[in-house]
């Protein structure tokens, strides 16, 4: 199955593919700042992003020919409406970090709290999407 999933993606047309590995690797590495930084771990000023960005690797792919061409509406909005909960979380708790309430900041990066909920779903709908995808060209492929 690996090996053809590789085959799949290396030889999908560009745009046609999402970088899954790369779009949750960049998501836990915005965490991990976002975490150093409410934690006082890191001094290094975030970006406040409180909306869907066409930059990013999923932004790309879902405003590219790849998104146009996925057909689960619903799935596509999970998936946008966790990314936007999880980048307002993060922006209200850089602004909380900025106005000195760093405890109800930190609160929000706990299990339960905003920033550890959305993550979470972010990452439950982006897994969501890479198997709608992989099950959909895996059909693609049965002749």
């Amino acid at each position: 199955m690996l090996v053809w999933l590789r085959k799949f993606v290396n030889d999908a047309p560009a745009g046609k593919t999402l970088d899954s590995i790369g779009t949750i690797q960049a998501h836990l590495d915005f965490r991990r700042r976002l975490e150093d930084y409410v934690r006082g771990e890191s001094q290094k000023p975030l970006p406040v992003i409180a909306t869907c960005h066409a930059g990013c690797l999923l932004g790309k792919w879902l405003h590219g020919e790849g998104g146009r061409d996925c057909r689960d509406v619903d799935l596509i909005n999970a998936l946008c409406g966790s990314c936007e909960e999880f980048y307002e979380a993060a922006t209200n708790a850089v602004l909380l970090m900025e106005m000195g309430q760093h405890k109800t900041a930190e609160a929000a990066l706990e299990s339960g709290g905003a920033i550890s909920d959305a993550s979470e779903r972010f990452q439950l709908n982006l897994a969501k999407l890479h198997h709608h995808i992989a099950v959909g060209a895996k059909s693609r492929f049965r002749a």
